[in-house]
């Protein structure tokens, strides 16, 4: 990180410190003004926010927990109040989930969850169904963890590829990389065993595509990024050959665009950028293939990072036009969003 990002970081969490202060002053001042309390949980969630932005997950978490405190006494009378704290479990439950600890995140998303049961409208429902798949999530990884564990790391009866999948999410969500890998290349090798024996299923060569790209993933926030590229080739072989046996399933297009920009992505981060653009010419190449509104906007995202590496290669004409066709792209659906709003 270059001086004058540390020094923006630097002044951003000092700012949001002194927000904190100033608003337990008010506290002090009148303890029993039921507005200064609102004010400085606001001013917690807000601090807490900075602080993650910014890697200080630790004390993120504990501006977050002191603002769920506050907005407790308020809620669940105060519907606002409800949003505010439900907003702030969220946030609370996802760190801790990032920490490892299931338990915990599981108590701060249910309570959560609870709090916008309590509420109407189809944005709660949606907020609240996917805290639910959290917490589905995350009551899978401990049981799948707890049978990996109990079975010393043995394969399991049932489905040993997916109970091996799923211990290794949860052994990722603790920060054990090197057990996560070992889980996941476990259910990889006996995934291959099964696609191998059965080369007309396509669902098993989805499935050890999912699992290459999973590895990938790991491998690359580990730094690995050599064999983070490895894993996604296979991967993104195997989609390709799946998008060509299956052109009009929209799941198999997803996932060949998903393997294209995680290798455009890998590519670009080593300066491999010839690598890159050919991997973004193909992506943009599949998303002309179905031009919807979400395809439109991953479209401009990609055009504008090729742009960059054509840029990097010196190829300042490719690299215009790219740019050029990425913003016409961006002030179309800009102006399409305001004519929906109309």
């Amino acid at each position: 990180m270059d001086r004058s990002r540390v020094d923006a970081a630097s002044a951003a969490v000092t700012e949001a410190c002194r927000a904190v202060d100033a608003a337990r002053a008010g506290v002090a001042a009148d303890p029993g003004a039921a507005a200064a309390r609102r004010e400085l949980a606001a001013v917690l969630g807000a601090a807490g926010d900075v602080q993650a932005a910014h890697g200080r997950l630790t004390v993120a978490l504990a501006c977050w927990r002191e603002s769920v405190d506050i907005m407790r006494g308020f809620a669940p009378a105060d519907g606002r109040a409800r949003e505010d704290l439900s907003a702030g479990l969220e946030r609370t439950g996802d760190v801790l989930a990032a920490q490892g600890d299931l338990d915990g995140a599981l108590a701060a998303w249910r309570e959560g969850a609870a709090l916008r049961d309590a509420g109407a409208g189809a944005g709660r429902e949606r907020s609240a169904a996917a805290t639910v798949e959290k917490i589905g999530n995350a009551l899978v990884m401990k049981s799948a963890l707890s049978a990996h564990q109990a079975s010393g790391g043995a394969a399991m009866r049932s489905d040993p590829a997916w109970t091996l999948g799923a211990a290794g999410d949860a052994l990722a969500a603790q920060g054990d990389r090197a057990g996560a890998l070992a889980a996941y290349r476990q259910g990889l090798a006996r995934r291959r065993a099964m696609a191998a024996r059965d080369p007309a299923n396509l669902g098993l060569a989805h499935d050890v595509a999912w699992r290459l790209g999973t590895i990938g993933d790991v491998l690359a926030a580990a730094g690995d990024a050599a064999g983070a590229a490895v894993a996604h080739r296979e991967a993104l072989d195997i989609r390709r050959g799946l998008a060509a046996r299956n052109p009009d399933n929209a799941g198999t297009r997803q996932d060949l665009r998903w393997s294209l920009e995680r290798l455009g992505d890998l590519a670009f981060g080593q300066k491999d950028f010839a690598a890159a653009v050919a991997t973004f010419a193909e992506h943009v190449d599949v998303l002309r293939a179905s031009p919807d509104a979400e395809t439109r906007h991953e479209m401009a995202s990609v055009l504008a990072r090729m742009a960059d590496a054509l840029a990097a290669l010196g190829d300042e004409t490719a690299a215009l036009a790219a740019h050029r066709e990425a913003a016409e792209l961006r002030r179309a659906l800009a102006a399409e969003d305001r004519g929906d709003a109309d």
